[in-house]
């Protein structure tokens, strides 16, 4: 019909067309088609790395750096493991205080213990057994003050040991025949010189907390108030600067 070959016609012209526009023939009549002006379209910007770039305020990079230098400073204070074995060895014949594994928490070895030993030098204890020398530890150990140090000694031990729980090592370190036992289990598999990082050891305690005693916390045996320190190490605490864009101490 008329329809039908109007129809094939312009069927061939389109096919024609595209042809010349794939095969760019259309150059050999020495002009190039534009393509079609989409106004929808826009430039999208991938990077802006032409752009000159906001100088970082001066109290920024400071803060940066400080933080930078604090941080390193802190991961090199790991303590091994033979120095965590022998302080806790040392406290069952300790005159500071009366230890009793299954009573006295992390906070009461912290304040009757690690702070009057390292009241002389100002430093955190792991400074004070490694002579000041950088120890990267292996391992960071979470924990909480008010458990028993007891049981975070046995966690360092059994990790150490490749256990899944610390239950059993706990036991033995109820007395010094037991911590003899694990002692030599640590030094047959060659453990003792594993790092860890604790911060009730890493962390300098005579430049925050040592001070004071704002609960009033007391020995659980004697019932006797945690020693207050009187060193003259300067103190920082969340308020004191050096100080982030959010008031906080970087110290």
């Amino acid at each position: 019909s008329y329809l039908m070959a109007i129809a094939q016609c312009v069927n061939t012209l389109v096919n024609v067309v595209g042809v010349v526009l794939l095969s760019k023939a259309y150059e050999l009549f020495g002009s190039s088609p534009k393509p079609p002006a989409l106004s929808w379209l826009r430039p999208i910007r991938l990077c802006n790395c032409g752009r000159a770039r906001r100088p970082v305020p001066r109290s920024a990079t400071d803060f940066a750096s400080g933080w930078e230098a604090k941080t390193e400073e802190l991961a090199g204070r790991g303590i091994s493991l033979g120095s965590l074995v022998c302080f806790y060895s040392q406290l069952f014949d300790s005159e500071r205080m009366s230890f009793q594994p299954p009573v006295h928490t992390t906070k009461d070895v912290v304040r009757m213990e690690i702070i009057p030993q390292t009241s002389a030098v100002g430093t955190s204890f792991s400074e004070l057994v490694n002579d000041g020398k950088k120890v990267t530890p292996g391992k960071m150990v979470t924990h909480n003050w008010s458990n028993l140090f007891r049981d975070l000694m046995a966690t360092v031990v059994a990790d150490a040991l490749g256990e899944h729980t610390f239950e059993f090592v706990a036991e033995l370190l109820c007395d010094k025949e037991g911590l003899k036992v694990l002692t030599e289990t640590l030094q047959v598999h060659d453990r003792l010189q594993d790092t860890y990082w604790i911060c009730a050891f890493s962390v300098n305690q005579h430049a925050g907390i040592c001070g004071a005693n704002p609960d009033g916390d007391t020995d659980p045996v004697t019932k006797i108030p945690h020693p207050v320190c009187g060193c003259k190490t300067p103190k920082f605490f969340n308020k004191d600067p050096p100080l982030n864009e959010q008031g906080e101490s970087i110290m």
